[in-house]
């Protein structure tokens, strides 16, 4: 199977301990084949994806990646 894109994000975690906040940010890949969605973790199929959507943040060349499955909550 032929890798179609690469789509690099970020994974952003904030965790708060008492009075700090620290903040992970671990860099992923979504990987996009002809007949599914690949994460870390998870894998979609793509007659199970209903939309996958991308929006700038901020001023930067930041995107926040939305992929929607019936019965799955959103990876944001």
């Amino acid at each position: 199977m032929t890798c179609i894109a690469v789509l690099p994000y970020y994974k952003v975690q904030r965790e708060v301990t008492g009075l700090a906040q620290e903040i992970k940010s671990n860099e992923r890949s979504m990987i996009l084949y002809s007949d599914k969605i690949v994460t870390k973790y998870r894998e979609f199929h793509i007659k199970d994806v209903f939309d996958m959507s991308f929006r700038r943040m901020g001023n930067g060349g930041d995107f926040s990646t939305s992929i929607q499955v019936p019965g799955c909550i959103p990876i944001w």
